[in-house]
């Protein structure tokens, strides 16, 4: 891929990273990788607020290490198909996302019952 298509690509895309914060499963490692192929096509890198949802279900769960995305798939029964490809991997972060929002919260607000 040529630095001018992920420019086009990526045109007009950084603006939902600056209104809305980003929720990520495994986000340290995400954003890394984010930052990397910004910095290898000498792009500027957006201010994006993420949170960790790794960090937030293991918590939940009482854990003291991380627990990966197919654990908390399994716990809130979230059947993977097609798991570590990047679309699969958003749409089951979404649902445990949501698993979590209606244990933590009686009106399912994400931002109240985190604190984010």
């Amino acid at each position: 891929m040529q630095c001018a298509d992920v420019d086009r690509h990526l045109a007009g895309s950084g603006d939902i990273f600056l209104q809305h914060p980003v929720i990520i499963y495994n986000a340290d490692y995400d954003m890394r990788m984010i930052r990397q192929m910004v910095e290898r096509y000498g792009l500027q890198m957006p201010a994006v607020t993420s949170h960790c949802l790794m960090k937030k279900y293991s918590e939940y769960c009482g854990c003291s290490r991380y627990l990966k995305l197919d654990a908390a798939c399994l716990h809130f029964d979230v059947r993977r198909k097609n798991s570590h490809r990047a679309l699969a991997d958003a749409q089951d972060s979404r649902h445990v996302l949501c698993g979590l929002a209606n244990v933590g919260s009686i009106d399912g607000h994400v931002q109240e019952s985190f604190g984010w």
